[in-house]
């Protein structure tokens, strides 16, 4: 069945908006009436997801939403990309499993991103799609050799800044 001039035009805008993008796939559960509910951004989330550099810093507090935020961004690009590669890489197993956890969970709560789904594993953290996009998460250590030569068209590199 096709669409209509003006629901194509939506679902474009919608394609091209990572934010809307994200309320209109993703389901997370809210707290306080204890159920599932459309993921909805915060305002400086929005303004992170929107940002269209290719390199970003975020210096914000804890718990204040910044995995989530890459890992929305890291699904958006994955599924609305063909042969997008996503890079993470993060200093210790837990950083990387606690973001691939939630990859999970959200991905759990879509079935139109469910299905683009072909492979999923732990070891290597990988999670390919049927556009033959992937995401892909490495530890770095304190040299980063395990990264060393992979090719990637975004890189999420978190780091836990020494005093």
């Amino acid at each position: 069945m096709a669409l209509a001039k003006a629901e194509r035009k939506k679902l474009q805008d919608i394609m091209d908006d990572p934010v809307k993008w994200a309320q209109a796939f993703l389901r997370a559960f809210d707290p306080i009436p204890k159920e599932m509910k459309p993921w909805t951004a915060r305002w400086y989330q929005v303004e992170m997801l929107r940002d269209k550099h290719t390199r970003k810093v975020y210096r914000c507090g804890r718990r204040i939403g910044k995995t989530e935020t890459m890992v929305v961004e890291m699904l958006y690009l994955a599924f609305t990309k063909k042969n997008f590669r996503v890079l993470m890489a993060a200093p210790y197993e837990n950083q990387i499993r606690n973001m691939f956890t939630r990859l999970n969970e959200l991905i759990a709560e879509s079935p139109l991103i469910k299905q683009a789904v072909v492979a999923s594993t732990k070891n290597p953290a990988k999670i390919e799609f049927a556009n033959g996009s992937m995401i892909l998460g490495f530890t770095t250590g304190d040299d980063a050799a395990s990264i060393r030569g992979q090719r990637a068209d975004l890189k999420n590199i978190s780091t836990i800044l020494k005093k």
